[in-house]
């Protein structure tokens, strides 16, 4: 008999969603994570600045969830208080989203300036990899060092591991492996490549599911003539780091002997695939 004591449900409302989107902060706000920043920022320190980032990141994030025919939601919750204890934001892809090329993104929920260019400029670099890679029917899942998938709503045939996160309280204890469990599971259904953007710390859970490395990628956030603003933003979001790990249809990437996802290009793709 299993001792945990929460299960997976799917989530389907605004309202069910609210709290997915309070663990979400809590989760990558210990430790910190500096992208949290770059996607839902805080203005001023201060305790209504932090309400009302949480607010807005509530509205935008089920907005992007609601216009992605793709995007799914799950959460782990506990079987008696119904707390979220993590979740995942899965888009599986069922053609490829990059068909007309990467598309253009621009942080409009930065207001007009240098902070506006700087959010820019780190989902720029995040979306012209996966642009260059990701042109195949895929899941994918990423990290929210690198979450910036969602907001182009991009259509491909992958399954995508968006997002994911565990409460504090609750690391270590099966629910990451659940919520990875639930986007597997539909990709082998499918008949899908996955692919997953981690952590340092997430890669041991991705590799037990059969997801290999095919590289490390580093956020660049120099600039020609920064000013002392540019230079503070960058200082705050330091050094960001990711894994580029994949997991074929059938099997697990061996390297030298199983071609990589963009070595193949698509006859007529407008995106070149390196």
């Amino acid at each position: 008999m299993s001792s945990k004591c929460f299960h997976l449900i799917t989530i389907t409302s605004p309202e069910a969603f609210s709290p997915v989107v309070d663990c979400l902060w809590t989760s990558f706000s210990q430790p910190y994570m500096p992208f949290l920043n770059t996607l839902f920022p805080v203005f001023s320190p201060s305790p209504s600045a932090f309400a009302a980032a949480v607010a807005e990141s509530k509205i935008r994030m089920w907005e992007w969830h609601t216009t992605d025919p793709s995007s799914s939601w799950v959460a782990v919750v506990d079987d008696t208080t119904e707390k979220v204890l993590g979740a995942a934001h899965w888009n599986h892809h069922d053609s490829n989203p990059y068909e007309h090329g990467i598309p253009d993104l621009t942080a409009v929920w930065w207001p007009e300036g240098e902070g506006r260019e700087f959010a820019t400029s780190m989902m720029a670099q995040c979306y012209g990899l996966r642009g260059k890679r990701m042109w195949r029917a895929h899941a994918r899942r990423s990290s929210l060092a690198t979450s910036t998938a969602v907001l182009a709503n991009p259509r491909s045939s992958v399954p995508e591991l968006d997002i994911m996160f565990t409460h504090p309280s609750h690391r270590q204890k099966g629910v990451g492996s659940l919520l990875m469990k639930y986007g597997m599971d539909l990709a082998a259904e499918k008949n899908l490549e996955v692919v997953v953007e981690a952590s340092e710390d997430g890669r041991w859970l991705y590799d037990k599911f059969g997801l290999r490395s095919l590289g490390k990628e580093v956020f660049d956030t120099s600039k020609k003539n920064p000013s002392d603003l540019w230079r503070k933003l960058a200082h705050e979001f330091g050094y960001v780091a990711h894994y580029w790990m994949w997991k074929p249809k059938e099997g697990v990437y061996v390297e030298g002997v199983t071609k990589c996802p963009w070595e193949v290009e698509i006859p007529g793709s407008k995106v070149n695939g390196h």
